[in-house]
């Protein structure tokens, strides 16, 4: 089981057993337990991957995990997405992958787990470089922008804002 904060500060947990499995089953059509295989909809890509590039669907299928609790709070479904915003979706993800993680690693499923954990390890390097390479591109039209008579890109953001 994990954890997560949502954007009022109430606690939620992960609780990822065959039961919830099913549920998330019947209510996205998202089978768990064939998460390193194809699905019906897409067979040239894995559901891990799938649920790693649909944040939608993998919102819905924490909606569904969390189903029980909800319910036992009298939150609506309108209300719980209304709790889940910016920081909290990447924490309520975070723990979703480590809850699915640990459900592998305690059904003796190690491989499946270790599949799970470098896949994350490699969408999360990636985000980086990313991260890294747009960061340098910045840097390098704001000294083109300067070389130009302008000061950054802030300056044009800021003269196409008082434009508006």
């Amino acid at each position: 089981m994990k954890s997560f904060q949502d954007n009022s500060g109430q606690a939620w947990t992960l609780r990822i057993d065959v039961r919830s499995i099913q549920r998330v089953k019947a209510a996205t059509g998202v089978n768990l337990l064939a998460i390193d295989r194809p699905t019906d909809d897409d067979p040239e890509t894995p559901l891990f991957s799938q649920l790693s590039l649909d944040e939608l669907l993998l919102c819905e299928v924490i909606f569904a995990l969390l189903y029980t609790e909800k319910e036992s709070r009298g939150i609506s479904d309108d209300d719980l997405a209304s709790l889940f915003e910016g920081e909290v979706v990447g924490a309520a993800i975070e723990a979703f992958w480590g809850a699915l993680i640990d459900f592998f690693q305690k059904r003796g499923r190690k491989d499946t787990a270790r599949m799970l954990t470098a896949n994350l390890n490699l969408i999360s390097q990636a985000i980086g470089h990313m991260d890294a390479k747009i960061g340098d591109l910045e840097q390098s039209i704001s000294r083109e922008l300067s070389t130009s008579g302008l000061e950054s890109l802030e300056s044009i953001r800021a003269l196409s804002h008082s434009e508006n």
